[in-house]
């Protein structure tokens, strides 16, 4: 049994070692390699609120080189690119140079057969942007054959450098080979800055394959995304109906307010189901400042204050919340809106001056948050400059705030956060002494030997460090407290500013 198990496991890696060193060669391209992608390897790619990727493969996390071997075309430049279905049968096979074909390219049938057969422009470029940046990527040429599932010939088609030529013998359906953009002028768009005005002068210009035309469900597809968030929208439109469409209103009724980043925006046009091209665009649309209380203030007005987080149950437990320290207030803006569930304001920055009636906060950012009738939520980031002059004691902004609306305040004291900084530094030396010093101080590089127990000497020791660091970072992180008034809420997870 045991041997069986070798064996078995032997064709295993003879098998894995064959998929990854074929070789394909044609009149054009010599000895490149075969890169095979299997549908039932689902691969999916996160991003975090920093834009860090984590790959996933049918749920699991792998990591960024399997997820690539598996997942990922853009590797390999030029390469043999084979797809095969969930059944493992071979779908498709394309010469690429990542999302670009540079060569020959097959279809087939799920029985096998052949189902197209063309060639687009080859090339000796082999590094994908530049390639895609030079306007060559995927230029279909000469004739292209398709047939029928029993491998008779059904038509050709002729291309000359990505143009359509004609289709021998025409076929009677709606086939269109390019589409463009326009405006209802003529004039055709080029990147140009789109206001409300002109996005309802848009119009849809295609070139028809053959003489049928009466397929069509020419519409609009609009998507926006608020930058750094993961919040994104879009509205599809008949072609005959974008010049009722107010687009600012649209933005307005999402919770888009007027921003220094602007709105990542794009148009996609389809005729039915099927996409026909898509475009980035940029828009130029007047909206609404964020709600928000911000004034300019001067900061030598305000004489700065002890300010305390003082437990509601327990008033004998204080913490002293420096002034120099960058604090965040959430807060309940209380607004009455049939269209708006709950509504609120979460502001970074510093508290100035406290008083029975208002809290006098020094901004750095803020972030508007509201979910509507539906469930949709949306958030708005709005930054200010910290300083409006290069004088220290000049002016700044600052809003007023309601303490009976406070909900919430993170806060790290100066303690604390001289642990976490302290923490994160242990931790960085003693991860480079682990895993990079321990290694080289190790090796002897006259005889290529390695010394075990100093490697295990030096790395302990970087090790000892990461475990004291590590728990350092934890205890300088900052913390969650839930507010209160002084005369509100009596209880030991409350707290109230004073």
């Amino acid at each position: 049994m045991q041997h069986l198990k070798k064996i078995i496991f032997l064709l295993l890696c003879l098998q894995g070692l064959a998929l990854y060193s074929q070789k394909y060669s044609d009149s054009f391209y010599k000895n490149i390699p075969v890169h095979q992608y299997y549908s039932k390897f689902k691969g999916e790619i996160k991003y975090d609120e920093y834009f860090k990727p984590t790959y996933y493969i049918n749920n699991k996390e792998v990591s960024r080189s399997e997820y690539n071997k598996n997942c990922n075309q853009g590797e390999c430049c030029p390469c043999l690119y084979q797809s095969y279905n969930d059944s493992d049968v071979l779908v498709y096979e394309a010469v690429t140079c990542g999302e670009c074909a540079i060569g020959k390219y097959s279809e087939f049938y799920n029985n096998g057969k052949i189902k197209v057969r063309g060639q687009y422009e080859t090339t000796n470029q082999k590094n994908f942007n530049k390639l895609y940046k030079s306007g060559n990527c995927s230029i279909k040429n000469g004739q292209w054959v398709y047939y029928k599932d029993n491998g008779d010939t059904a038509y050709s088609e002729f291309w000359d450098n990505d143009k359509f030529i004609k289709q021998v013998p025409e076929q009677n359906k709606t086939e269109i080979w390019k589409t463009e953009l326009m405006f209802n002028n003529n004039i055709p768009y080029n990147n140009d800055t789109l206001t409300p005005e002109k996005i309802k002068q848009l119009t849809i210009h295609n070139f028809f394959k053959n003489k049928s035309q009466d397929s069509l469900d020419l519409k609009f597809e609009f998507y926006f995304a608020k930058p750094m968030l993961n919040n994104h929208y879009s509205i599809f439109l008949k072609a005959d109906s974008l010049q009722f469409f107010d687009i600012r209103q649209y933005l307005i009724d999402n919770g888009f307010y007027k921003t220094g980043f602007g709105i990542l925006s794009g148009l996609a046009i389809y005729n039915g189901d099927k996409r026909l091209r898509g475009y980035d665009i940029r828009l130029n649309v007047d909206l609404p400042e964020m709600p928000s209380q911000a004034r300019i203030n001067t900061i030598k007005h305000f004489p700065r204050q002890d300010i305390y987080l003082i437990n509601s149950f327990n008033p004998k437990k204080r913490k002293k919340i420096s002034f120099t320290f960058e604090t965040e207030l959430d807060y309940d803006d209380k607004l009455v809106d049939s269209l708006i569930n709950s509504q609120s304001h979460a502001y970074n920055g510093q508290i100035l001056h406290i008083d029975s009636a208002n809290v006098l906060f020094r901004l750095y950012s803020e972030s508007f948050n509201s979910i509507n009738k539906f469930g949709v939520y949306t958030s708005t980031y709005k930054y200010y400059n910290y300083y409006l002059s290069d004088n220290y004691d000049d002016s700044i902004y600052t809003v007023n705030l309601n303490p009976k609306q406070l909900t919430n305040i993170y806060y790290t004291s100066a303690s604390r956060n001289t642990f976490r900084s302290i923490g994160y530094g242990i931790t960085i030396a003693s991860a480079i002494t682990t895993f990079i010093v321990a290694p080289l101080a190790s090796i002897n590089f006259n005889n290529g030997n390695f010394n075990k127990n100093r490697f295990y000497s030096i790395a302990g020791s970087g090790l000892i460090g990461i475990s004291v660091g590590i728990p350092l970072i934890v205890l300088g992180r900052e913390r969650y407290y839930n507010l209160t008034t002084p005369n509100g809420i009596k209880d030991k997870n409350y707290w109230y500013l004073k």
